[in-house]
């Protein structure tokens, strides 16, 4: 007899990620989808799909759903969807997170490449600029820059992975749960300290999980650390810089950024954002490319849980206290 599964989000964010492979896989499987907004739409099914801004499945709401197994998060971090009682249930979670993460970590890598090469001083980006053939010599290329990564996790395994292919350098590495032998073996150097990162990174990478301890946590003293021209490249969390501290930096022409992630997003046409100097954006899409392959990632790996295989992605309670609390990600605290 087939597993039923039931995909609980708002109908306009699973229609982000369920798409015809997701249909040809839940056929192939024999899983029966049964689609809603509300847990009680799992009631009597064998899983759960949760995608943003589904609701969240606390243990008091999976006690209420018995035969549900395993929680698959077609998306990230599974702050919105589980809370810590989750995990007293004995309900297996997944996510897509290793999807998200090698599409943020080329992200990360491209803009650390054109940071590194000055591209975004050195080349012509918009329709109405000159190019300066004088800049090649005014801003040589970076070679030697020390690399800071803030944060290891799925993204920044990744990304230095990627880095050590290209054999970018010098790389140092702040984690309050990385171990220093695994950073060693990763490629990089860890930091003394946090501040100790700030003060030798000419280029910062802010992967860094968003919890009450980080949230702000990037203020103006400790980005006053970092050297001057250094470069803050952040498709993380929002919530990890302190937004006025970095604006008025920017605004100095001290440092430069290349930011894909806002504390208000879109971003209105009036925001200060768009009037900074030494300021690349993107629009929050750092996970870009990925999307499509959140719900068959966790389709496939119900297949396994089901056929008494270990699924991949597992958010265990160990893990979920060092992943990002969501409930933080648009806790207002500017008006930028």
């Amino acid at each position: 007899m087939g597993k039923k599964i039931a995909f609980v989000a708002p109908q306009e964010k699973r229609a982000l990620v369920w798409n015809a492979e997701a249909e040809a896989l839940a056929r192939e499987f024999g899983f029966e989808i049964l689609f809603g907004d509300s847990p009680e739409t799992a009631a009597g099914c064998d899983g759960v799909m949760t995608t943003w801004e589904s609701p969240c499945f606390s243990r008091a709401v999976l006690e209420r759903l018995p035969s549900v197994k395993i929680l698959g998060h077609a998306a990230g971090s599974v702050g919105i969807v589980t809370d810590a009682t989750t995990y007293d249930t004995g309900v297996t979670v997944i996510s897509a997170n290793p999807v998200m993460a090698e599409r943020v970590a080329e992200w990360a890598l491209m803009m650390l490449l054109a940071v590194r090469r000055n591209l975004f001083l050195c080349g012509r980006i918009r329709e109405n600029e000159t190019l300066d053939w004088a800049s090649k010599r005014k801003f040589p290329v970076r070679k030697d820059a020390t690399i800071g990564i803030w944060g290891l996790g799925d993204i920044s395994r990744i990304l230095l992975r990627f880095c050590r292919e290209l054999d970018l350098g010098r790389i140092l590495l702040y984690s309050r749960h990385g171990s220093a032998g695994e950073i060693r073996d990763r490629g990089a150097f860890p930091a003394d300290s946090f501040e100790d990162l700030l003060r030798q990174s000419e280029i910062l990478i802010c992967f860094s999980s968003l919890t009450p301890e980080t949230h702000r946590f990037l203020n103006a003293s400790r980005l006053a650390l970092l050297p001057d021209g250094a470069t803050v490249i952040n498709a993380g969390r929002a919530g990890l810089i302190e937004s006025d501290a970095l604006v008025a930096e920017l605004r100095s022409g001290r440092l430069h950024a290349v930011l894909d992630v806002f504390d208000v997003e879109p971003l209105p046409a009036d925001s200060v954002w768009n009037t900074l100097p030494n300021l690349v954006m993107t629009p929050h899409m750092g996970a870009a490319g990925g999307t499509d392959s959140y719900a068959p990632r966790i389709l496939r790996e119900f297949q396994h849980f089901f056929s008494g295989l270990p699924p991949q992605g597992v958010i265990d309670r160990k893990r979920f206290f060092t992943m990002s609390d969501d409930r933080l990600i648009y806790q207002k605290g500017t008006s930028l």
